[in-house]
């Protein structure tokens, strides 16, 4: 069984720091409405995540693969991301 779930508030440890990120972002000078956030945490048991400002979740994905890919490519190596057939 799936330890994953999605709420609309802070479940434990991780994401409720995830989601004082979020506060710290709000209240930053320069923030406004148009700013988007994926916030990913980890620890040796699991990890946490807050996503804000996305209308839908399949939106923040694709930009955190254009983020992750960007990355990769600022080390000199590629990442390829390929779509599967949904299970469902």
């Amino acid at each position: 069984m799936s330890d994953e779930k999605r709420t609309r508030e802070p479940h434990d440890r991780l994401t409720r720091i995830c989601d004082a990120g979020v506060e710290a972002m709000e209240n930053h000078l320069e923030y406004g409405h148009d700013v988007r956030a994926v916030i990913l945490l980890s620890d040796e048991k699991g990890g946490g995540l807050v996503i804000h400002g996305y209308e839908r979740d399949t939106d923040a994905v694709v930009d955190l693969l254009m983020h992750l890919q960007a990355v990769m490519r600022a080390n000199g190596q590629d990442l390829q991301v390929h779509a599967l057939p949904g299970r469902g």
